[in-house]
């Protein structure tokens, strides 16, 4: 090997003669892995869950996936391109994150308006990167998950949204925009289709991203046992403009939105229904049963009206009051499975508790 220099020159020389007789770096070793086992290595990297639900994030070891990644990025030219791509996977500026310019965390008082503009800056700083910066990178991203604060809210939305339309596999999105919705803020996505994307979780205010995505699946409130209230809004803007999604999350529904819901979402395969919205009896059930594709009936036994909140108004679920319900779940989606033709897979009953796991109730059909 060349002899080191304060200057590294010699090595330079060396290193561009080697180039230029054609000979491959790294042929062996580590850098020499395919990319399978790159993702195999990757995968055991924990990332910030989407949705995140109300689950407790180490964001310490999130941290650490990203400085990794990055690291290995920059160890050699071969392994650049085999990290660079799942470095920039996921665009991310979430509560508690690490930045150059400190720890993302929206204080109060005096000291709210500098930790707004951090989240600003660094979402600002990220989107540069993937299409001013490196733009090849923006077709490897495929995750977005991102606060938007106050500052200068009219603005980051504009370039978050023009950003977005640069990003051909995107394809879940996790959106809080934390702030009070303004007249003088306009909806900047409204000039845009994402079609790309199928995953969308959303805030009360994040809403407005829906109606640039008319191919999501999949449309659920962020932290949904965390917040204090679920507006009609939010399911009322899914209805409007996803007309193709196929898994609803656990707004709380009335008996009106039930009765236009097959007709707003045909392809609905999944819905979560309250204990709330059951207790007001099952007489709305013509509206669930016109779902000809529905596979999947969630029952919410936890009392809540304001999210985490409980009804102090509400008494607990008795246990006769699920074992009625799971049998009126399951009659409807008997039903709807001998009516199939070309739909005939697994039907299920999923009962939902706060404080232990899950019950599932698979559905036994037999057609006549």
């Amino acid at each position: 090997m060349a002899p080191r220099t304060r200057s590294n020159r010699i090595e330079i020389l060396a290193r561009e003669k080697l180039l230029a007789s054609g000979q491959i770096f790294n042929t062996t070793g580590f850098a020499a892995l395919p990319d399978e086992l790159y993702l195999e290595i990757i995968s055991h990297f924990p990332a910030y869950p989407i949705p995140c639900g109300d689950k407790a994030v180490n964001i310490q070891a999130v941290r650490d996936r990203h400085f990794t990644l990055f690291a290995l990025s920059q160890t050699c030219r071969s392994l650049r391109p085999a990290f660079l791509r799942y470095l920039w996977q996921r665009i991310e500026v979430y509560d508690g994150m690490k930045t150059g310019n400190g720890i993302l965390y929206r204080r109060f008082g005096r000291h709210r308006a500098h930790s707004s503009k951090k989240y600003a800056e660094e979402l600002v700083r990220q989107l540069e990167i993937v299409t001013v910066r490196e733009p090849s990178l923006a077709r490897h991203v495929n995750f977005m998950n991102v606060v938007v604060t106050d500052y200068s809210v009219d603005t980051v939305l504009v370039e978050l949204a023009r950003c977005m339309a640069l990003f051909p596999n995107l394809h879940t999105v996790q959106f809080e925009f934390a702030f009070w919705p303004r007249p003088d803020i306009p909806n900047p996505f409204m000039e845009y289709q994402y079609p790309s994307i199928k995953k969308a979780y959303v805030c009360t205010t994040s809403t407005m991203v829906l109606s640039a995505c008319p191919e999501a699946r999949i449309v659920s409130p962020m932290k949904w046992k965390e917040l204090i209230w679920w507006p009609r809004s939010m399911f009322a803007s899914a209805l409007r403009s996803c007309p193709a999604l196929e898994i609803l999350g656990p707004f709380l529904l009335e008996k009106d939105d039930i009765k236009g819901i097959a007709e707003g979402l045909p392809n609905l395969r999944e819905i979560s229904l309250s204990a709330l919205l059951l207790r007001t009896g099952l007489e709305f059930m013509s509206g669930i049963s016109a779902l000809g594709h529905l596979r999947i009936i969630n029952i919410l036994t936890n009392p809540y009206r304001f999210g985490k909140w409980y009804d102090v108004t509400e008494p607990a679920v008795a246990v006769h009051e699920v074992r009625e319900w799971v049998q009126w779940a399951k009659e409807i989606l008997s039903r709807r499975a001998q009516d199939s033709e070309d739909d005939r897979g697994p039907r299920k009953v999923v009962v939902h508790y706060e404080k232990r796991a899950p019950d599932t109730h698979l559905v036994d059909f037999h057609k006549n």
